[in-house]
């Protein structure tokens, strides 16, 4: 069946826009723009019954991404797709991806945060890189040199780039880029909710992430401690 849903909130999560190295909020050129999200909501539902063993999967696809994402081919025609799954033994919410959209990849920064969390305290969670797909059993197309396990510029695009993997308890992505394209790329993590030995969920997104080269470092912060206040 199909759930509707209706557009509760949409805000911005841009960094600071316009200057040397960094986005440019009112321009059309693919990975050089703003992010906004948009948050989409139902009224309650009443689930009646038990998920089967192969789980009871929801789903949203919405066409399409921006045109000229670099690591896939036809991304103008690619739509996006979410999932997650609720196994039988999940008594209480899946896991969520814990991060804002609004990282950019840098050929100084070496990670991206794609971790999720879980509202239970027992849960653990398993993340891995996976293919983006357009739909419950389509993929999307990538260019030459890019994969799911490999979906940033990496030794198959430039040996002078390092690996990219991801930390399957944290979902934190490390990459080491030295040469690349500017642009927008895309990845997607699988993520397994795991209670007492048993699966009892899983969530599945793809994230659109820029990379520029001429990004600035950010600044050293300067923390002081006041003592006078303390004997």
């Amino acid at each position: 069946g199909n759930i509707n849903l209706s557009r509760d909130t949409a805000y911005g999560v841009n960094p600071i826009c316009t200057g040397p190295g960094q986005i440019v909020c009112s321009t059309t050129i693919p990975g050089s723009g703003g992010t906004e999200v948009h948050i989409y909501r139902s009224s309650p539902i009443t689930l009646q019954g038990t998920p089967p063993a192969s789980g009871w999967k929801f789903s949203h696809t919405s066409c399409c991404r921006a045109p000229g994402v670099v690591n896939l081919t036809n991304s103008g025609s690619s739509p996006f797709y979410f999932e997650s799954v609720m196994y039988p033994g999940a008594a209480s919410s899946s896991p969520k991806f814990a991060a804002h959209p609004n990282q950019i990849l840098t050929n100084y920064n070496k990670t991206y945060n794609a971790g999720a969390i879980s509202p239970n305290p027992d849960d653990s969670l398993h993340h891995v890189l996976v293919d983006v797909r357009v739909n419950a059993t389509g993929l999307a197309g990538y260019s030459g040199g890019y994969s799911g396990v490999a979906p940033f510029p990496g030794p198959s695009t430039n040996p002078s780039n390092g690996a990219i993997s991801i930390d399957g308890n944290t979902g934190l992505v490390s990459y080491d880029i030295q040469s690349a394209v500017n642009g927008s790329y895309a990845f997607a993590v699988e993520v397994e909710q795991w209670r007492n030995g048993i699966k009892v969920g899983r969530i599945y997104r793809d994230f659109m992430v820029s990379y520029s080269s001429s990004s600035s470092p950010n600044s050293v912060p300067s923390v002081a401690i006041d003592t006078s206040m303390h004997q």
